[in-house]
């Protein structure tokens, strides 16, 4: 891309023709110098952002970003201007000078400033720095001719031959680390790089119009934008990854503390009743209940080690009305008015643990939206499913709410909750074939009734092969 850019913008000035006229030379030379100048400020622009980025080490972008910066406002306006005085022509010269030194060293502060594995410290930026001085000061004494206002061409030599050896440098770096953001950066800026030696070497003044090396300079700093975007974008995906799995991860974590309240509510019932009527209790009362708290217990500790995974499927079945018996029972014991009538021998494929954790949610949300109401539960058979129906003679839905309720976080301010239970029972049930619903209030009648659809497992007997 950035090369078709500037075979554009090159052969749209050097064949001269702009707007249906001839456009003159300088004005050309300026336009290549305006584009980049801007290039190279967006490139820096890139550079300077992208250690924001969380994780991003900085690594050599600050150095870089600095460099572009100083070569954009700088180097650039610096090397179109001329003016008829000799004494503006040494000023600019030493300007051009002192910033060339600059972006040199900047630029060597990038290629050196590496993890400890690659970068020999002072040594490494010792040795870039004398390389890029020594080529630039090379090539300024060896170019021919000079222009009378005299060293007009040291300058132009220190960053041409100073460029060069960088980007040799970072080509180097590049490709001994494979690292493709230096591989990259070392090319744009050879290429940059050897179109102003080209000058420096044939003793042009750097402010005379030259399109083709002009047409370079602009695509070295294209593929330099091209190199810094690219690793943006890629350091950007890669934070956005994170930020997607710190998401599912809080999500999860919400989800099972969800989950985990409901249990401790239970236990804490349970708990309760076994401390305060405990010896008031005949032997199966505490059986049963001790049986309960038992299985919460177990739902409990799967909670905590499946960190967000399903419970493991069931292919055999198990029955329906102990599990939802255990739960009435300790709904039961923190003072809900809870009614269990399920028919015999119902068998799901629904885990155990899968199924009490849906049907706790609904229980919960009865005693949170209609606190006080009597709460019925049933299970029947419904061809292949097993319908365990959950209803109150609370306020109700919404008209129309059935399928809104459903969705992750949609809860009733008043009421409190997380809005939650509903999306989480729905979730989880959908991987096993099952289903949660809401039935739609109707007008003569109050209440709620939620139903978790569940497949029907067939009886032992049923399994077993003929004889």
């Amino acid at each position: 891309m950035a090369a078709a850019a500037a075979a554009g913008v090159t052969a749209l000035l050097l064949t001269g023709d702009f707007a249906g006229g001839q456009l003159p030379l300088r004005q050309a030379q300026l336009l290549l110098a305006l584009a980049a100048a801007g290039t190279g400020a967006a490139a820096a622009g890139v550079a300077a952002l992208t250690p924001r980025l969380a994780g991003s080490d900085g690594r050599p972008h600050t150095s870089v970003a600095a460099a572009l910066l100083l070569h954009s406002l700088v180097l650039m306006p610096a090397s179109v201007v001329d003016t008829g005085s000799d004494r503006s022509l040494l000023w600019l010269a030493v300007t051009r000078l002192v910033a060339s030194c600059g972006f040199l060293l900047l630029l060597a502060t990038g290629l050196t400033t590496r993890p400890p594995r690659w970068t020999h410290g002072r040594r490494g930026a010792t040795a870039a720095v004398a390389a890029a001085a020594g080529g630039g000061l090379l090539t300024a004494l060896t170019a021919p001719g000079s222009h009378p206002a005299g060293g007009a061409l040291l300058p132009a030599g220190v960053m041409a031959g100073g460029a060069v050896a960088l980007s040799l440098g970072y080509l180097h770096a590049g490709w001994r680390e494979q690292d493709r953001l230096r591989l990259r950066l070392g090319l744009g800026l050879a290429v940059a790089a050897t179109a102003q030696l080209g000058r420096v070497l044939a003793g042009h003044p750097v402010w005379e119009p030259d399109l083709v090396s002009a047409a370079l300079r602009l695509l070295g700093l294209l593929i330099v934008l091209a190199a810094l975007t690219s690793d943006f974008l890629r350091r950007a995906d890669a934070v956005e990854g994170r930020l997607l799995d710190s998401d599912r991860l809080a999500r999860r974590t919400a989800e099972r503390d969800h989950e985990m309240r409901n249990v401790l509510t239970g236990l804490s019932g349970a708990a309760y009743l076994l401390r305060a009527e405990g010896a008031r209790l005949d032997t199966d009362a505490q059986a049963e209940l001790g049986a309960a708290v038992q299985a919460e217990l177990e739902r409990l500790r799967e909670l905590l080690a499946r960190d967000g995974s399903r419970p493991p499927d069931d292919p055999a079945g198990h029955e329906v009305e102990p599990v939802l018996r255990r739960l009435v029972m300790l709904r039961r014991t923190v003072g809900a008015d809870v009614r269990l009538t399920a028919d015999p021998e119902l068998r799901t494929t629904v885990p155990a643990s899968a199924l009490a954790q849906a049907a706790t949610n609904l229980l919960a949300n009865c005693e949170r939206h209609a606190p006080g109401a009597q709460v019925r539960v049933t299970a029947r058979r419904q061809g292949e499913v097993i319908l365990v129906e959950v209803s109150d003679d609370g306020p109700g839905l919404a008209p129309d709410a059935e399928h809104r309720v459903l969705q992750r976080g949609v809860h009733d301010r008043a009421a409190g909750g997380s809005g939650l239970g509903l999306y989480v029972s729905g979730q989880l049930l959908a991987q096993y074939g099952g289903a949660v619903r809401l039935l739609p209030g109707e007008p003569h009648r109050r209440g709620c009734t939620a139903v978790l659809e569940l497949p029907a497992a067939a009886a032992p007997d049923a399994r077993l092969p003929a004889a």
